[in-house]
This record gives structure tokens, sequence and C-alpha cells, in this order.
């Protein structure tokens, strides 16, 4: 694709974005680029496959931020002392799972078993890339680590399913991180229908 693909597909990308939220979704979208540009990371680019004839919508990362940020309160002021147990449903490109691992190291510190399920094997791979690139590595089981912490008692584990979280395996490992303790669900629903 040459730069002029690129820019007419931007162009035409703010454009239907301007139509359809105004000069606030333009700006969100800006600043979703922001994120991605100052991380070295891709999870605004529209994604598309044929099977699962979804498109790809990213999430501004003010909003992941603010629901996040939100649910943790929610439970850390009932309990100070707990460790987190995160399920995404729909894992995307990575984004929440960035933004989910700044706001652990900024504010809260708290120990995360995150289980991340992903339908698409593009974009569990771009996933995988984004998380790398973020600061995690992969431990002997390829589960993904947080390694770049200034606290080294912080332990955050991702697993990544790459299947449809109606299958018996997802199921189950839904359970079995249920009966760990306190859980928090995320799933976004970008569609507009």
């Amino acid at each position: 694709m040459s730069n002029q693909d690129a820019k007419s597909k931007s162009l035409i990308a703010f454009a239907k974005i301007f139509k359809s939220t105004g000069i606030k979704g333009v700006w969100l979208h800006l600043l979703n680029i922001w994120f991605d540009i100052t991380r070295n990371i891709d999870t605004v680019e529209r994604y598309k496959t044929i099977e699962i004839k979804k498109t790809y919508v990213t999430t501004a990362q003010s909003s992941i931020r603010r629901s996040l940020a939100h649910a943790i309160n929610f439970i850390d002021k009932q309990n100070k002392h707990i460790n987190y147990n995160f399920i995404e449903l729909g894992a995307g490109k990575g984004k929440v799972l960035i933004v989910l691992k700044e706001i652990i190291l900024k504010k809260f510190h708290k120990n995360f078993y995150i289980l991340a399920i992903e339908l698409d094997k593009n974009l569990c791979k771009i996933f995988r890339k984004n998380l790398m690139i973020s600061g995690f590595s992969e431990d002997q089981n390829k589960a993904l680590i947080i390694t770049r912490s200034f606290n080294l008692d912080l332990k955050v584990k991702v697993q990544l399913l790459n299947e449809d979280i109606q299958n018996s395996s997802s199921k189950d490992k839904i359970k079995e991180i249920i009966k760990l303790g306190h859980t928090i669900y995320y799933c976004c629903d970008s569609q507009t229908k």
C-alpha cells in the first residue's frame, strides 16, 4: 500500500468518525493515535477478517482507563489486601491490558492474574506483539508477565486463549479463575448494533 493510499484511508476514517461522533470523536481518535505512537504499538488501525465478518473498532483509551480505575477502586474500597483476577472477552490488540498495566504500576500495585480470550488468530499475534513491546515477556509456559517493574514483588500474569468464549476450555478456564476470588470482567462492545 502506498503512502497516498494510507493517507486517503486515514482521511476517510476521520470523515466517518466526524460524521458519526463529531469533533469529540475525532479528538478521541487522535488521542488513540497518540497512545500508539508514544508506545510504538498498533491498536488503532481498523481490522477486518472474512472469517468472523467483524470490524475491529478501537475504544478510546481514556474511556478504558476510567472504567478500569472505577472497577478497581470499587473492589479496593472493600478489601485493600487482595489480588485480582481479570477476564477480558474479546482481547483484540491488547490496548485494555496495556492501559491496565499502566494503572497497576502507577496507582494500585496489586497482583493480577489475567485471562484474555480472542477468537481471531491474527489479532492474537498483534496482541502478543503489542504487550511484548509494552514491557511484558514470556515465561516458560508462554504466559505474558510484566518484566519492567520498579516493584519486583508485583506479579502480573496474562494467559491468552485463541478461541471462542463459548468453547468448553474457555468456560472451564473462566470457572477456574472465578474460584480464585475477586474477578473483574471486561468486554467492550464497539459494534453499534
